[in-house]
């Protein structure tokens, strides 16, 4: 199996994501409309994300997951973020063999063509087709960890959970 495939396989079937609601009102300089099975890389970091439909972290639900990888597949010990179509939020903690460790569930308060890849740089967003599923790539994305926010009434980002890579 490739290193892209069990990347794919790993991704759609575990859970990776630092995935965030768009803010309101943030400048967005291009739109990927996402497909099932889609990626897209975050250009000048180790960030790949995918849809894909969750099976065990948010069961039955269509997913954005995002994750820190090497050539390998998660690093592990890295985290992952996904955010499913029905707003619920998993954060988890890769282990050594690269299955999800869940640290955190939370509720939100907010076809199987071939797969298309994108490269997305900050201020890009990517849409999932038929979701409300959003993914801003904003200038606070980083290697370092995974964090997940709400963004209040005012579109401004709250910090919910911050986490680095390796702790």
């Amino acid at each position: 199996m490739t290193a892209r495939k069990l990347t794919a396989a790993v991704l759609g079937g575990m859970l990776l994501a630092f995935a965030f609601a768009a803010a309101g009102g943030a400048r967005v300089e291009k739109v990927a409309r996402l497909r099932l099975h889609d990626e897209f890389l975050v250009k000048g970091s180790h960030i790949v994300c995918a849809v894909g439909r969750s099976k065990v972290l948010i069961a039955g639900q269509e997913l954005i997951t995002c994750g820190f990888l090497n050539s390998k597949g998660p690093v592990p010990t890295s985290y992952a973020v996904a955010l499913a179509a029905n707003g619920h939020v998993v954060l988890a903690r890769v282990r050594a063999n690269g299955t999800p460790a869940i640290v955190m569930r939370r509720p939100s308060v907010v076809s199987q063509a071939a797969a298309r890849y994108y490269t997305l740089t900050t201020g890009d967003e990517a849409v999932v087709a038929g979701t409300a599923l959003r993914c801003s790539i904003g200038q606070g994305i980083t290697d370092l960890g995974a964090f997940i926010v709400h963004f209040n009434s005012k579109s401004k980002p709250v910090p919910i959970k911050v986490v680095e890579h390796g702790r």
